[in-house]
């Protein structure tokens, strides 16, 4: 159950609930969001959803007020290191293994785009070199 918010949602400054039997969510994908989700445990275990406001038209770019990272690159960064460790080197690699992955479904081949300083041109996506760009991340 999605109720408009693409899954993105965060705990409002007060009410948000018990945690056990009810708990109050709200939508973190629009800017100053009044779109709340009420959950409530009832007695036979099942839950049920009641929701107000609506929300608003601006798309939020990021998680929180503060995040250096929008939303699309905490998921990049998030996808690089999924088994990859830490490392810069593993991570360049993660991020050039799927930029081949990507330019092999447009039926580009990987070597014609190979960059001079090793991995793909385009791989990091901020478009700086390896190092600051892997370091942007960390």
């Amino acid at each position: 159950m999605d109720l408009g918010a693409n899954g993105i949602w965060k705990s409002p400054s007060s009410g948000a609930g018990d945690g056990v039997t009810f708990g109050v969510l709200q939508c973190n994908a629009h800017v100053l969001c009044g779109r709340l989700v009420r959950t409530v445990r009832l007695s036979n275990g099942t839950f049920s959803f009641e929701t107000t406001g609506e929300h608003s038209a601006e798309v939020n770019l990021k998680r929180r007020q503060n995040s250096a990272l929008t939303m699309a690159q905490e998921d990049l960064a998030a996808g690089s290191f999924r088994g990859t460790g830490s490392k810069p080197a593993e991570v360049h690699v993660a991020l050039t293994l799927a930029k081949e992955t990507e330019l092999t479904k447009q039926g580009i081949d990987p070597l014609s785009v190979k960059d001079g300083k090793g991995g793909l041109e385009g791989a990091c996506p901020c478009g700086l070199t390896f190092a600051p760009c892997i370091a942007s991340y960390l």
